[in-house]
């Protein structure tokens, strides 16, 4: 189950306001929607990196990744999963 949070911003921030952003804990947060007061959509994500990725395959101590990066590299990918901790 996901948890969602919704409150509304002013300009300028309140101090309750800032005290709220900067209380989040990002290490549980993928995702940050805002919207501007113009009606437009902007997102902050969380940047999966090839050392957290699911689809990393390791094989004598060298991985490989499926969608053609280079080995050790430590790139953003777009096709990238977050692997769990289960």
């Amino acid at each position: 189950m996901k948890d969602t949070f919704e409150f509304t911003l002013n300009n300028p921030l309140t101090e309750e306001q800032w005290d709220t952003i900067t209380d989040v804990d990002f290490d549980r947060t993928d995702r940050i929607t805002f919207h501007t007061k113009h009606g437009k959509g902007v997102e902050f994500t969380k940047v999966i990196r090839c050392k957290d990725c699911k689809h990393k395959h390791i094989k004598d101590n060298v991985w490989t990744c499926p969608f053609g990066l280079p080995a050790g590299c430590d790139f953003y990918c777009g096709y990238a999963e977050r692997k769990t901790d289960t």
